[in-house]
């Protein structure tokens, strides 16, 4: 049985194939104490994308897909959302 394709995989890409400027993708963070909260990252750190994940500077830092709930446009309004209604 083949994998499906993952939606957010598909957005990141055609987004930096696009240069989209002043993007930034919301994702959730852990902290060692087991808090979680949000933490932004502007599109243009993003150096690769692999089918899990996302890579920003040069590796340093992997964001796997499951942890972005969010991408928004310059503006800071929403583009797509984890918790968007589906139709």
């Amino acid at each position: 049985m083949a994998r499906k394709r993952s939606r957010i995989r598909d957005i990141v890409k055609w987004l930096i194939y696009r240069r989209a400027h002043g993007y930034k993708i919301v994702y959730v963070d852990r902290s060692r104490d087991g808090q979680v909260f949000f933490k932004e990252a502007p599109l243009d750190r993003i150096t690769s994308v692999d089918s899990w994940a996302i890579h920003l500077d040069a590796g340093e830092t992997t964001i796997p897909f499951h942890r972005i709930v969010e991408i928004r446009d310059e503006a800071g309004f929403p583009v797509w959302s984890r918790w968007q209604k589906k139709e």
